[in-house]
């Protein structure tokens, strides 16, 4: 399983959230229910589930000091009787660390992310691209490298990698670039590599929402979203929310004010549009949207615990993955439903094999 990533390069994703109250460190409580419909009430309220098992939930809940406020009283409601503990007390914390550094520690700030792509095709120009896919709302590029030693002409089958749709999710930044590190270091000398690099054509977006993940960088470690003005004066659309297939249905708020606001339409935003645009122009085969939290490798559906036709593929290479990582494989809507989320749209939009 050395490769295991490598493999097939068809692949795998995660997710996580948060309720944004930008002048409160939120905390991640785990809820205990015992029947689904206590699930349900905490979906209904805009419950940010970052991870599920069997019988609990991990919510990203506001301060205890921001709980009778008016936007979370649904909330409250919602776990109102249910046994809770706390799993990080200030989700915060880890901002006031960065706060008074020049950087991010082990973690690429945009202006790194940009330096390590320059740096990879300056030394690799025979395999390795960049191109901008795309400009933010906030007039960000949307940056993608391309990897192969082939043309660029449709005949190799066509991979994609994402991070970062979601801003907090910091990791998910880290596992494409360290992708590209691999791809582009490991041609030449490592047969496997090298024979993937020439036989196929990989695309690596390694931040998908640069204007969130750069409010979350600077502002507001737990932000979520990216940065649209919204109507009523919110902020942020959630880009795993706001693509095209079944967009607007269980899972996505209709609330701007919401962690998981849908968009006023499929794909309202620019980081949506530019996946889009590139998935269509490519025919991507297989596609990975990294998040972080809940050590989950999940595939469609999403939005119904109905099977995809493709259900015995998808979880067959979703158990080979778990294997690799340690994770759980499970159909997405396990976790929660969702509605116009990254996987969903890939496969029943584009008929790509998404994780």
């Amino acid at each position: 399983m050395k490769y295991a990533w490598l493999l097939a390069l068809s692949l795998f994703g995660l997710s996580f959230s948060a309720f944004a109250d930008e002048a409160r460190g939120p905390r991640i409580v785990r809820y205990h229910f015992t029947q689904p419909s206590q699930l349900d009430g905490l979906l209904k309220a805009d419950g940010d589930i970052a991870a599920r098992g069997k019988g609990w939930v991990d919510v990203v809940m506001p301060a205890e000091s921001a709980m009778s406020l008016q936007e979370n009283v649904a909330l409250a409601e919602a776990v109102l009787g249910l046994k809770g503990e706390t799993v990080l007390e200030d989700a915060e914390a880890q901002m006031r660390i960065f706060a008074d550094k020049e950087d991010l520690g082990v973690y690429h700030t945009l202006a790194e992310v940009k330096s390590a792509l320059d740096a990879a095709v300056e030394a690799h120009p025979e395999i390795a691209s960049l191109h901008v896919i795309g400009k933010t709302g906030e007039g960000r590029d949307i940056w993608a490298i391309r990897i192969s030693s082939a043309e660029e002409d449709g005949q190799n089958p066509a991979f994609l990698f994402t991070g970062a749709h979601h801003a907090r999710e910091w990791i998910s930044v880290e596992i494409p670039l360290a992708i590209i590190s691999k791809l582009v270091d490991g041609y030449g000398s490592d047969e496997t590599v090298t024979d993937l690099v020439d036989s196929r054509e990989i695309w690596v977006v390694p931040v998908t929402n640069p204007d969130g993940t750069h409010h979350s960088h600077t502002e507001y470690k737990m932000w979520r979203k990216n940065r649209r003005p919204n109507d009523g004066g919110s902020i942020g659309v959630d880009n795993n929310r706001n693509y095209g297939y079944k967009w607007g249905g269980p899972g996505a708020s209709p609330s701007p004010g919401s962690d998981t606001y849908r968009g006023p339409s499929a794909f309202s935003e620019p980081e949506n549009q530019a996946i889009r645009d590139l998935s269509v122009a490519k025919k991507f085969v297989s596609a990975i949207s990294f998040h972080s939290y809940s050590q989950l490798v999940l595939w469609p559906w999403g939005y119904t615990s109905d099977p995809t036709p493709d259900a015995e593929v998808f979880t067959r290479i979703g158990q080979k993955l778990a294997e690799f990582t340690g994770y759980t494989p499970q159909q997405s809507v396990e976790l929660y439903p969702t509605t116009g989320d990254f996987d969903d749209y890939m496969y029943g939009g584009l008929g790509i094999l998404a994780y």
